[in-house]
């Protein structure tokens, strides 16, 4: 029998690299000058985008704010259901805060926003104070709350009869 002598089949990785057996390092990638361009068009993009769209931030914390009432008044109408007597969602003008009554929470105002508030004269015992009742039946006093900032504005309205909160925005009237 003959005997065979093995082949030694080269390694496609390493064909064409030098005897150290390490390949050259290909040219891609991005050199320091095209980095810096890339860097100074993307800060000039951040920098602009503030002052472009600085009414849509203003617009944002006061529909957040509307947000916040009109949950807050679900909430106090969820509780005067549930427990079976009124509860009441007040505004303090002094203070600058809503809340529902009983509870510890309460909805800071931001000093920029105007509020009106329209309720029964029941729930009026001052210039500074006003409620709106819900009654354990869903039905409320009913009553309407204007929140406006800088021309723009929502009206959150409480319907007597049903309790039932709607929401209209950007312009309440």
């Amino acid at each position: 029998m003959k005997e065979r002598t093995p082949i030694s089949v080269p390694d496609p990785l390493l064909r064409g690299a030098p005897a150290g057996g390490t390949l050259p390092r290909a040219g891609g990638g991005f050199s320091l000058v095209e980095l810096l361009i890339a860097l100074t068009l993307l800060i000039g993009i951040l920098v602009l985008l503030p002052t472009r769209f600085s009414g849509g931030v203003a617009g944002a914390g006061l529909r957040g704010t509307a947000a916040r009432v009109a949950a807050g008044l679900r909430l106090t109408r969820s509780l005067a259901i549930s427990r079976g007597r009124d509860q009441r969602f007040g505004l303090d003008l002094e203070r600058r805060h809503f809340g529902t009554s009983g509870r510890d929470h309460t909805i800071v105002l931001d000093p920029a926003i105007t509020v009106k508030m329209t309720t029964a004269e029941s729930e009026r015992p001052d210039a500074a104070h006003a409620s709106i009742r819900f009654f354990p039946d869903g039905s409320s006093t009913g009553g309407r709350i204007e929140l406006t900032r800088g021309g723009r504005g929502f009206l959150i309205a409480v319907d007597w009869l049903t309790g039932r909160i709607t929401v209209r925005g950007e312009n309440p009237d």
